[in-house]
């Protein structure tokens, strides 16, 4: 079956993007218009969740020049990929509390703390133990569809704590394109 769409809701994939990324700008896309809400630069970072796009989220965040970045998840095969990658990871099953994790964070920190997050896991207790060990007024840019529709999160936290809270769902055209195709091609 053959489809048609208007061409205002197309891009023209940059030249200089090689061909062999086309697979990948759906997922580094997502990642990239996650993290596009807030400044980075100079800020401690965790990347929550260690699928595809929460690698190409560590890398995006290293792009916008992140003081820190951090990756937690919990599968042993993506987490030796995103090390490889050069990124310190945290393997969430070492948690038993978000109080733990925090402490992690304050001292991986200098106790300086998490400034901004991109939640990627999809996990309902990652978004609460994000929502415990981020800084107030950081930034908690959500993009995870999770496996229940409903469950507890601790909104008082993010209210409290002034988090600058974003879910994230599809992208700004063209904006998310563009600045895609900058960062891939400048490395």
């Amino acid at each position: 079956d053959l489809h048609s769409f208007p061409t205002r809701r197309s891009s023209d994939l940059d030249r200089k993007v090689p061909l062999r990324y086309c697979g990948i700008l759906e997922p580094f896309g997502n990642a990239f218009h996650t993290l596009s809400y807030t400044s980075l630069e100079g800020k401690n970072v965790v990347v929550s969740g260690d699928g595809p796009i929460g690698a190409f989220a560590a890398l995006v965040a290293k792009g916008r020049n992140a003081k820190r970045v951090f990756v937690i998840g919990a599968n042993d095969f993506r987490i030796k990929i995103i090390q490889d990658l050069g990124f310190e990871v945290l393997d969430a099953k070492a948690f038993k509390t978000s109080e733990e994790l925090k402490a992690k964070f304050d001292e991986l920190t200098d106790g300086e703390g998490i400034d901004a997050i991109g939640e990627f896991s999809g996990a309902p207790i990652a978004l609460n133990n994000m929502i415990d060990v981020i800084n107030p007024g950081g930034y908690l840019g959500i993009l995870s569809v999770y496996g229940k529709n409903e469950f507890e999160v601790k909104v008082n936290e993010l209210v409290f704590k002034n988090i600058q809270a974003q879910f994230i769902c599809g992208r700004k055209i063209f904006e998310t394109w563009e600045g895609s195709f900058d960062m891939i091609n400048n490395g």
